[in-house]
């Protein structure tokens, strides 16, 4: 029994370390889930009930960032260990992040923006909002979600991107496994460390989740990444997961009920995800050949559909999701080719950079583990 253990934990690893898995069609369809909530609220206005919210008390859109952050806990720690020196990883996570964050920002800015506002294209461009929104969104925290005159009338008025918050907690997770990694707590041995301060921290401050509170929602996304990464640290078998996973469905009501939804789901989503991430289902890795999409979706999916209710006032949900999908599926495929596969082909040059910046020497990389979350792969 403990000899099928190990080998079936290293068929998981040894299908993480390449494409020999479901991720990116898993990421891909959480992105679009994101994208089918959004359409609720943008089509009817702020406090409209989405998609499941009724029956389990949850957003489609919420439970998809779970498998988002789920996911990416256990490709970034599998990345901290692969990686070549601490430069490559540090390249890996901006070059993932940044490039096709900065081109949707200039999209937004540029494109959206002078169609939809209110003023003449040079009045616009020369309006402190625009240079403000693009500056305030290279940062990730400090982020700027209105351009004056944009989506003004629309039920959801002015923001340009809603769902960007979440970048922020993402490069928050990747600084946190850098630095427990640096620390020697990302090991078997040693990864309780880290963990049981961060459940001491996590049920102190849980109760703010259901707040507009930052520490809240740090609470409530670095729990599906830690139990992502776990299962990476602790090389899980893929196969066995689905026990967790249905324990974790099964007991949803009564956790909800005793106000531990969220908890219940944050379980689920990573673990479901991870377990049929690695399902070998021959006819859907073909998917793989394709591309990762999923990044370009989630970032387009908010202002292409914004765009669309401007332009259709009386436009429904589904008829919002029919047009705005297809349209982001579009830019996240430009996104894919022209963006973000050319901007990681540049993590070696990177890396060298500054490894030779900091004097750090450059190591051979391994598998890089490039799965991410929130959208990013």
């Amino acid at each position: 029994m403990l000899r099928l253990h190990i080998q079936d934990a290293a068929r998981t690893t040894a299908s993480a370390a390449g494409r020999d898995n479901n991720f990116n069609l898993i990421r891909a369809a959480a992105a679009t889930a994101v994208l089918i909530s959004h359409a609720f609220p943008i089509a009817r206005g702020k406090g409209t009930v989405e998609p499941l919210e009724a029956m389990l008390g949850l957003k489609l859109g919420t439970l998809a960032v779970y498998v988002f952050f789920g996911i990416s806990g256990f490709f970034i720690a599998k990345s901290f260990s692969d990686r070549g020196s601490d430069a490559y990883y540090i390249s890996s996570r901006a070059l993932r992040i940044y490039p096709a964050y900065a081109v949707v920002l200039l999209f937004a800015a540029l494109i959206i923006g002078p169609i939809f506002s209110g003023d003449g294209i040079l009045s616009y461009l020369k309006a402190h909002d625009v240079r403000e929104y693009f500056l305030s969104g290279l940062t990730i925290k400090y982020v700027k979600y209105e351009i004056h005159g944009v989506f003004e009338n629309n039920p959801y008025p002015r923001a340009v991107n809603g769902p960007v918050w979440t970048l922020y907690y993402e490069a928050f997770c990747y600084l946190a496994v850098f630095v427990a990694g640096r620390c020697g707590l990302l090991q078997r041995r040693t990864f309780p460390l880290l963990v049981l301060p961060y459940a001491f921290w996590y049920l102190t401050h849980r109760h703010l989740i259901w707040t507009p509170s930052i520490l809240g929602q740090y609470a409530e996304l670095t729990l599906p990444f830690v139990i992502g990464a776990g299962l990476h640290i602790y090389r899980a078998p893929a196969r066995s997961l689905w026990a967790p996973f249905a324990i974790a469905v099964l007991l949803y009501s009564w956790a909800l009920k005793a106000g531990y939804g969220r908890e219940a789901a944050a379980i689920a989503g990573p673990v479901g995800a991870i377990w049929l991430g690695f399902l070998r289902i021959p006819s859907l890795k073909g998917y793989n050949r394709l591309g990762d999409y999923s990044y370009g979706i989630y970032l387009y999916g908010w202002p292409l559909e914004q765009a669309v209710v401007a332009s259709w006032p009386a436009a429904e949900p589904i008829q919002v999701i029919a047009i705005a999908l297809p349209a982001s599926v579009l830019c996240a495929v430009l996104s894919w080719r022209f963006v973000e596969a050319p901007a990681l082909q540049l993590r070696d040059v990177s890396a060298n950079f500054l490894g030779r910046l900091f004097a750090q020497p450059r190591l051979p990389a391994g598998a890089t583990g490039e799965g991410s979350g929130a959208g990013v792969s």
